[in-house]
């Protein structure tokens, strides 16, 4: 089984990421990693944005980007490169995230838009529980607690 790596996302990193944006399902789900984007997951003030790769060379396959909450669990994001999708790339990268946040937060938060199929699945597969009903704009919150 290839490596699994995280770094923090680098503005290198930018072409990458928004190419994958050429990906109808990606783009109508997705914020597009603009400069404002890229200076806000880069700055270190809360929001974290990583790659993460499956080669030596660091090549992103997933982008995570989450954000502290003042409750000691996260919001957390995910895209992964559509030409990855289909081949448990985010179960993995998911698992290998949460059993690393597990030494600093207490919870993962994600909110998955309600005909977002493949996402619900993934949340649910990766132990996510259902915390409550779909939010004004149909987002869907899922939590996944990290502690005993």
């Amino acid at each position: 089984m290839e490596l699994l790596r995280f770094r923090r996302f680098h503005e290198t990193d930018l072409a990458v990421y928004a190419a994958w944006f050429a990906d109808e399902e990606l783009a109508r789900r997705a914020p597009f990693p603009d400069t404002d984007w890229l200076a806000e997951a880069t700055a270190g003030e809360g929001v974290v944005a990583e790659i993460a790769s499956l080669d030596a060379e660091g090549t992103p396959v997933a982008v995570i980007r989450y954000e502290e909450e003042g409750d000691g669990g996260m919001t957390l994001f995910i895209a992964v490169d559509p030409a990855q999708r289909g081949k448990g790339v985010a179960r993995r990268v998911l698992d290998a995230f949460a059993e690393r946040a597990a030494d600093r937060f207490s919870h993962i938060d994600v909110f998955v838009a309600r005909d977002n199929e493949a996402g619900l699945a993934l949340v649910r597969a990766c132990g996510f529980r259902l915390i409550d009903g779909p939010d004004d704009e149909g987002f869907v919150p899922y939590r996944l607690g990290l502690t005993d």
